[in-house]
């Protein structure tokens, strides 16, 4: 009888520990995804000021763009989860239809030859 009693606390002991070990690894998950958001935020903002002013229209343009790359990559290798990608994504495709970056976009082209999945994407018909 205690055999079995140390048998079943044990395996409730397991149990107990893997959902933890679940739950941590979940919740981490999420907090990463809330950071990244934020850091993006951040620097999406910063870039906002630099578009405000035309005489860094371009170089604003240059560094959203980068943004956009980094936040697609990091959507790709499945660091941003759905609902984040989701919050960012009309504004990238608002931003994609702007008559500046459709002019620039032939001189910004160049600096992502090495990424020609990211090009594609850019390229859609949207």
């Amino acid at each position: 009888m205690v055999d079995l009693i140390l048998k079943f606390v044990t395996l409730a002991t397991t149990l107990v520990g893997g959902i933890a070990v679940y739950i941590a690894v979940r919740n981490n998950s999420h907090q990463i995804g809330v950071q990244i958001f934020l850091t993006y935020s951040e620097r999406v903002h910063l870039v906002r000021e630099t578009l405000s002013n035309e005489s860094g229209q371009k170089q604003g343009l240059t560094q959203a763009l980068h943004i956009v790359f980094e936040f697609h990559a990091l959507r790709k290798a499945g660091f941003i989860a759905k609902p984040i990608w989701a919050i960012w994504e009309a504004d990238i495709t608002r931003l994609f239809c702007t008559p500046l970056f459709r002019r620039h976009w032939p001189d910004l082209r160049e600096g992502f030859d090495t990424h020609p999945d990211f090009i594609a994407w850019v390229e859609e018909p949207r």
